[in-house]
């Protein structure tokens, strides 16, 4: 399996995921998350640590990413 390392937040759907960096790979997070704390509660339950901060994905202003790690990859 490839290793997941980016994730990312929809502000306008809620919707977390957690992805491969050539995006092929694809783990549905969790849905409905209305803030930038919650997802970041969403990721850590679902086995994920964040390496940084949400940033603005460039072009698509509803978009926010971080770079994560597996737990059990630590």
């Amino acid at each position: 399996m490839a290793d997941i390392s980016v994730a990312f937040w929809n502000k306008e759907t809620g919707n977390v995921w957690a992805e491969s960096s050539d995006g092929w790979t694809k783990v549905e997070v969790a849905a409905g998350v209305a803030s930038p704390l919650a997802a970041y509660d969403a990721l850590g339950a679902a086995g994920f640590v964040r390496r940084g901060d949400w940033l603005i994905v460039p072009g698509i202003s509803h978009l926010r990413q971080v770079t994560v790690a597996r737990q059990e990859n630590l």
